[in-house]
Formats: structure tokens, C-alpha cells, sequence
């Protein structure tokens, strides 16, 4: 994982944001990627194990996007070879933002990448249990949370932002890296 700074919330924008990064004593406690001294190859290309771009509209879902449905969906489609293109074999970027938020705040409000990461470790659900929708925010149902059971990970690590070829290095390895950044 990549972090970048907290973007602004702003209700005028087309389209929303919503990583808030860890705190670096936190990032610097979580387990990081081994060093990598080996050959990198030229290019790598995961985009084929991947589902198709999806569109947060104007909440602060980016996290939920990124890491389930676009990260956890990519092991479900390359290592677990489900079929491609089935809203059933694609973790929800709802469930997965819509658990870890805070639901003080509005859907505008964002969500870390380690807290998502760690809710993957329990599961989530596919699309098709809880599809997306940009006006609702709200958490789980005690019923939809005992069903989060699919899409588990066993672990994650972190990619130390400064060592660029760590980056190269998981995705040479098939991992694919969530980033976080600012516009």
C-alpha cells in the first residue's frame, strides 16, 4: 500500500475522493514487503484480471473501489479463476466502504486502505448481495455482516512509498499494489 495525503471533501465536485492515509507511526508498524534484488522485467500487464473501471460518483468511496472491487477482485479472477464479467464474483465496493467508514460522517467522507484491508481478512460480499449505490452509505446489516464470508485474505503487506522497484516487485510477482494519492 501507497498512501497520500487526506484530499478536501467538496460537494461542488463532479466526482468524489475519500482516502484518509494512516498516520506514518502507523504505516511504519504495518508488516512491509520483503527487499527485492532480483530481475524486474520491462512491463507487466494485470489489466485483463481486473473488472471494469466502476464510477463512485460523488462518494468518498475510492477506497472501497480500489481495494475490493478492484484489488481483492482481481485474486478472484486470476487465482480463483471465477468467471469474469458476474456481479456474484466481484466483491462490493459498497460493503466494503460502507463497513469501514465512519457513520458519523456523510458518504462524501473517506476511508483508510489499511481499515479495508483488514475488514478483507473477515470477507465481504459480491455485488450482486449488495450493489453499489452513490446516495447510500449506511453499514451493513447484521445479516448482510454474518454473510460477508467470500473474498477473504489471509494477510497483506505494505510497499515502502520511497523504494520504487518494491513497487515493480509485487506487481512482477502478480500482487497488484493499492495506491493512494491526491489529484
Amino acid at each position: 500500500v501507497v498512501r497520500a495525503q487526506t484530499p478536501a471533501d467538496d460537494p461542488d465536485e463532479t466526482f468524489a475522493t475519500g482516502n484518509l492515509p494512516e498516520s506514518p507511526q502507523s504505516f511504519a508498524d504495518r508488516p512491509k514487503t520483503p527487499a527485492y534484488r532480483a530481475f524486474l522485467p520491462p512491463q507487466v500487464d494485470l489489466a485483463r484480471f481486473f473488472p471494469p473501471p466502476g464510477d463512485q460518483g460523488k462518494q468518498g468511496s475510492c477506497v472501497g473501489w480500489a481495494v475490493g472491487y478492484a484489488a481483492r477482485a482481481y485474486y478472484a479472477l486470476f487465482l480463483e479463476r471465477r468467471p469474469a464479467g458476474q456481479a456474484a464474483h466481484i466483491p462490493s465496493p459498497a460493503y466494503v466502504y460502507n463497513a469501514i467508514k465512519d457513520p458519523a460522517q456523510s458518504c462524501n467522507s473517506g476511508s483508510n486502505i489499511g481499515k479495508a484491508l483488514d475488514l478483507l481478512k473477515s470477507g465481504a460480499v459480491s455485488m450482486a448481495r449488495m450493489p453499489y449505490d452513490p446516495g447510500q452509505c449506511a453499514p451493513p446489516s447484521p445479516q448482510i455482516r454474518a454473510a460477508a464470508t467470500d473474498f477473504r485474505i489471509d494477510d497483506w503487506t505494505a510497499v515502502e512509498p520511497t523504494r520504487l522497484d518494491q513497487v515493480k516487485a509485487e506487481l512482477a510477482q502478480r500482487n497488484p499494489v493499492v495506491i493512494g494519492m491526491s489529484m
